[in-house]
């Protein structure tokens, strides 16, 4: 049996089996300990084993499994994945996650706004921004910031490396307007 896994919130594996969801407990050699998320919340004694991807050993809960929690944490999951992977508007993203997504889960779920915030946090950080120069000579503008949105170029002037570098970013329409006002 293949072995399931969501991502909790700081990233880290959690394994799904028997609808329950466990989280790393520890390690010895070969074998990974796992309990029951609920553990802290109500003593769960739910405790799973695991050794080359597959389960050897598990021990009963004392709560019955929280299936609208597993298919929230799946979802977002799916959502996180999605945000990664297709470059589709954030609406796009979270209606691809949400699809197929029962009533009782849809409760479980974040807020619309921070799923949305979600979405675009992930992107910023796979995007990520260019290094920050030290000084003008240092500076290197990537291609991507040589163009506005719609694919005109909007980096118009560079003077060169120097200590009065000058940059100019704009677009030939709006220099036009400039170019014609009366001020």
């Amino acid at each position: 049996m293949v072995l399931q896994f969501v991502k909790s919130t700081k990233g880290n594996n959690m394994l799904l089996h028997d609808r329950f969801i466990h989280k790393k407990e520890s390690i010895s050699g070969e074998k990974i300990f796992w309990k029951c998320v609920n553990f802290n919340k109500s003593k769960c004694p739910g405790r799973v084993h695991t050794l080359d991807e597959e389960v050897v050993k598990s021990t009963s809960h004392n709560h019955v499994a929280d299936a609208a929690n597993t298919e929230a944490r799946k979802t977002i999951n799916q959502m996180k994945t999605a945000a990664e992977d297709l470059q589709i508007t954030t609406r796009g993203v979270l209606a691809i996650a949400a699809e197929g997504t029962s009533c009782a889960a849809a409760g479980r779920l974040p807020s619309v706004l921070s799923m949305k915030r979600t979405v675009q946090r992930i992107r910023k950080q796979k995007e990520g921004a260019p290094t920050t120069s030290k000084s003008l000579m240092e500076l290197v503008i990537p291609d991507e910031y040589l163009q506005d949105s719609r694919g005109k170029p909007s980096f118009l002037f560079d003077s060169g490396p120097g200590e009065d570098r000058i940059l100019l970013y704009s677009t030939e329409r709006n220099l036009s307007y400039m170019e014609h006002s009366r001020h």
